[in-house]
């Protein structure tokens, strides 16, 4: 399994394998991953807020 994160809070993983062509999406059935069973983790996706807004400076 492969993790690459490519800014924010998420990462995409991938799989590589026997019976997998090159590397696909963890998941991707129809490209030979096995599937990917949700267990229930109780917590929920993280919410995106704006950057803070820094407070004005005198010249």
């Amino acid at each position: 399994m492969f993790g690459e994160q490519g800014g924010g809070e998420w990462t995409d993983v991938a799989i590589s394998g026997p019976g997998i062509t090159g590397i696909v999406a963890l998941g991707d059935t129809g490209n030979g991953s096995p599937p990917v069973y949700i267990i229930g983790s109780g917590v929920e996706a993280p919410v995106e807020r704006p950057a803070p807004i820094e407070p004005a400076t005198s010249e």
